[in-house]
């Protein structure tokens, strides 16, 4: 692999990459190695494509990236601001629409009167859509590699509907997105603290 400079410190050792709002750690990182990180201010990286670990512990430390997927080490917190998760949601959902149009995906003339509530009606019948339920099995929910699956969902329901599919519909409906997911997130620590408050005052 080629080594660069980290484009905020000038560091050598610089192997975690960016690609818009994602930062992804290669081979060459001791603490990024298979690690995705969203970010929630990329102006902080002003036009930097690679960052070194240092810079990287430095902007989870100022709260403005987040990991939210590894192979290898612990898994990322869920405890994600509505920001992060909206982050992931637009992200991952722009990916989805620019493959499907790669491979020729034609889409039929939009029909404006589609209503967001009608798109993530379809969106959680063809994936579990954390922000439409508050029911959740404690310690089998993962948040963020939801999101990932739910923003692809919402691509293929909104180009079912024939609703209006743009950076700026992808932005509100992550935006809402985000908002319910993190109150989803304060909903599951509540459950886990109530529910180790019980058993510590039943072992007493």
């Amino acid at each position: 692999m080629e080594e660069r400079p980290c484009g905020l410190c000038g560091d050598a050792d610089a192997w975690v990459y960016r690609t818009g709002p994602v930062l992804e750690g290669g081979y060459g990182s001791s603490a990024y190695d298979t690690t995705r990180l969203i970010l929630t201010d990329e102006a902080r990286l002003k036009g930097a494509d690679r960052l070194c670990d240092a810079c990287v512990a430095g902007l989870e430390r100022d709260g403005v990236t987040y990991a939210y997927v590894t192979v290898l080490g612990d898994a990322p917190t869920q405890a994600m601001p509505a920001a992060a998760y909206a982050a992931i949601f637009a992200h991952h959902a722009g990916i989805t629409l620019d493959t499907l149009q790669k491979h020729g995906v034609k889409r039929n003339r939009p029909q404006p009167e589609v209503t967001l509530d009608q798109i993530e009606a379809l969106r959680a019948d063809l994936e579990h859509d954390p922000s439409r339920t508050r029911s959740f099995r404690v310690g089998q929910v993962n948040f963020a590699t939801e999101t990932v699956r739910v923003a692809r969902a919402h691509v293929l329901a909104a180009i079912a509907l024939c609703a209006p599919l743009d950076d700026e519909t992808i932005e509100d409906a992550a935006r809402r997105y985000g908002e319910s997911v993190a109150g989803s997130v304060v909903l599951m620590d509540s459950m886990i603290d109530d529910l180790i408050d019980k058993n510590l005052t039943e072992d007493r």
